[in-house]
């Protein structure tokens, strides 16, 4: 994912949740190694560190979403290839994939 002729890749996402807004920004290097940074928007309109390593910053997202990463795979990543079948199939074989993907009765 790293361009030709970079030597490293990175991402900034700002979300909210609730009254609460954050920002996380994230870089990978072609070595390998993994630069991470969560903050959340205080009132004065600056940005608090909450964490400043990728496990920290995993496990607080979580924590703010209420979601972790294997729940949010169930629940809103679709597996490779089933987007497409889930679209064309019938409102009755759609519950049932939604059943097998989430784990839930439908």
């Amino acid at each position: 994912m790293i361009s030709a002729g970079r030597d490293r890749v990175s991402v900034v996402l700002d979300f909210d949740v609730g009254p609460g807004r954050y920002r996380i920004a994230r870089t990978l290097r072609r070595s390998g190694v993994q630069m991470v940074r969560l903050e959340e928007l205080e009132e004065s309109g600056s940005f608090k560190n909450l964490a400043d390593q990728v496990r920290a910053a995993t496990d607080r997202v979580a924590q703010i979403l209420g979601l972790g990463a294997p729940a949010f795979m169930q629940s809103v990543v679709l597996p490779q290839g089933e987007f497409a079948r889930f679209l064309k199939a019938q409102p009755r074989d759609r519950r049932g994939m939604l059943r097998t993907l989430l784990r839930l009765d439908v």
